[in-house]
């Protein structure tokens, strides 16, 4: 297994892991009428095994770290779902309710886990999809119109780096008391009050 390879080769190389981030995502813009079997399938697994995969290999480092944390990425459809996204929405609520299960489970070996999701982040799929429509509108104009389309308050994409920030505080031992929750990064798309 590649992972159990990589968490060794980690461990050798630092010591310990204290830290496991987990990102594998993607948006299948469909609705029920729309999603095969297939669809449901591939989506879950990537989902699923791209928290469960990693987890598994990195363990037993983390369980032998003394401010171990792992930080799911997720969505904010994990709580409030669009039906265009249904395949998405709903791997994406499994994933939220699979971390609050982890941070449960694995409190008793000193592991935290919390997640972080996002909103609209400028990402290259953003990019790809701004190139696909061929509006003849700026990249900047397209987003401002995006954001405004999908009721982001702040009127604009996320950045890498606004991520990131939520991402380190999460895996800081100064969070040493969090696990179990989530934070929104999404510049006020999120409406659930959950």
């Amino acid at each position: 297994m590649p992972w159990t390879a990589s968490s060794r080769r980690t461990a050798r190389e630092f010591g310990v892991i204290d830290g496991l981030v987990n990102n594998a995502g993607q948006s299948r813009m469909k609705g029920l009428d729309d999603s095969t079997a297939e669809d449901w399938r591939d989506e879950l697994e990537l989902k699923f095994a791209g928290v469960l995969n990693p987890l598994h290999a990195a363990r037993p480092y983390l369980a032998a770290s003394d401010a171990a944390s792992i930080v799911n990425i997720n969505a904010v459809l994990a709580k409030q779902p669009e039906t265009r996204l249904i395949t998405t929405s709903a791997a994406r609520a499994g994933i939220l309710n699979l971390s609050k299960s982890l941070s449960a489970e694995l409190a008793a070996d000193g592991i935290r886990v919390n997640s972080v999701c996002l909103g609209l982040v400028d990402t290259g799929q953003w990019a790809r999809r701004h190139t696909a429509a061929e509006s003849g509108m700026t990249y900047e104009d397209w987003q401002a119109e995006l954001a405004a389309d999908r009721g982001v308050a702040l009127g604009r994409l996320g950045r890498a780096d606004e991520v990131a920030y939520a991402v380190v505080a999460l895996l800081s031992p100064r969070a040493s008391y969090i696990t179990g929750t989530s934070i929104d990064v999404c510049g006020g798309i999120g409406r659930s009050i959950l």
